[in-house]
């Protein structure tokens, strides 16, 4: 008994160590695993934590926050790119280009759970994470409806094609996307200014504005091409 009283005040003690004093992502890694899962935090806490820093770095004309948010998630290039609506310009306006630190699989869509793909398609952000192992995080609506009927027309069953795809902060990746802490403390901060209801991301294989799209290859999707194109006329348009 006595030595397993001295393990857990050990253990207690390197969490604690850990925690104060660790890199900052192990710290919250930790933090989440142990005596923060005692201790959930809101949105708003977060914002309070690091959203007034975020803006600074960010420097947004006239100090205001944009009514809408585009993310184009671009894999081969590894580049996130941040656009903005700003009221009463209509246009998309490019507010910051980031690296993708890790984002797993290779070309082309996600299929089914565990095949270790990023989606590429059209989604809405579903919900903000303030409690993820990753920082902090942004849900991707994944599987989205679209993703649901390319399924049955596969004859994939529409309950295996995976699900918690996020965007989230310096990581690992199993069909997510990772960026660095700071950066995704800045596309949090402004998601939750503007609501996840006024939040897209577009994800691609590559820009499909600077290249024509791929030529359709044996085997792949039959829908694929068509879902193609229209991620470029979406990523292509500039209201």
């Amino acid at each position: 008994m006595r030595y397993f009283r001295f393990f857990c005040y050990a253990l207690f003690f390197l969490i604690m160590a850990i925690v104060l004093f660790g890199p900052k992502s192990c710290r919250r890694r930790i933090w989440n695993f142990s005596i923060g899962r005692l201790f959930q935090f809101s949105v708003a806490d977060r914002i309070g934590e690091f959203g007034p820093a975020a803006l600074e770095r960010l420097q947004l004309p006239g100090n205001r926050t944009p009514d809408a948010l585009r993310l184009i998630a671009l894999k081969e290039e590894r580049l996130l790119e941040l656009q903005g609506k700003f009221l009463p310009d209509r246009s998309w306006r490019l507010i910051k280009v980031y690296p993708i630190r890790a984002a797993s699989g290779v070309a082309g869509p996600k299929l089914k759970e565990g095949d270790g793909q990023v989606p590429e398609g059209i989604y809405e952000i579903e919900s903000l994470h303030p409690n993820s192992r990753f920082h902090a995080a942004l849900k991707i609506a994944y599987p989205s409806r679209e993703d649901i009927e390319a399924a049955g027309r596969d004859g994939r069953a529409s309950g295996c094609l995976g699900s918690a795809i996020m965007l989230h902060g310096s990581g690992g990746s199993i069909g997510c996307i990772a960026v660095a802490d700071p950066d995704i403390e800045e596309i949090f901060t402004l998601a939750a200014s503007c609501g996840t209801g006024r939040v897209r991301i577009l994800i691609a294989p590559f820009d499909f504005r600077l290249r024509p799209l791929p030529v359709p290859v044996p085997g792949e999707p039959v829908w694929l091409p068509e879902r193609y194109r229209r991620l470029k006329q979406e990523m292509m348009k500039q209201e």
